[in-house]
């Protein structure tokens, strides 16, 4: 009985720390964190040919991106040299 009475507590102490560690996800999931914000973690195989998408994809968004920015700069030093007179 002294025995189980020592080993019953050191037992449900490991199961009990047993959940405190990080998870890896092996499926594709959608999870609310504790402080509210939402993980959305995708598992996916991406072949070769995916990725060289992706990078085609990003480069082609950076420079729409990057020409946004310099048509809006225009844009704010031509009104900076506009004087409106009433």
């Amino acid at each position: 009985m002294k025995k189980f009475s020592k080993i019953l507590p050191l037992a449900i102490m490991v199961l009990l720390l047993g959940g405190c560690g990080k998870t890896t996800v092996e499926m594709t999931t959608i999870a609310i964190q504790k402080d509210g914000t939402i993980r959305h973690t995708m598992v996916e195989d991406f072949g070769e040919e995916s990725v060289e998408a992706l990078e085609k994809l990003m480069s082609e968004k950076a420079a729409d991106y990057n020409n946004n920015v310099e048509i809006i700069a225009k844009q704010q030093k031509q009104h900076r040299n506009c004087h409106n007179v009433l």
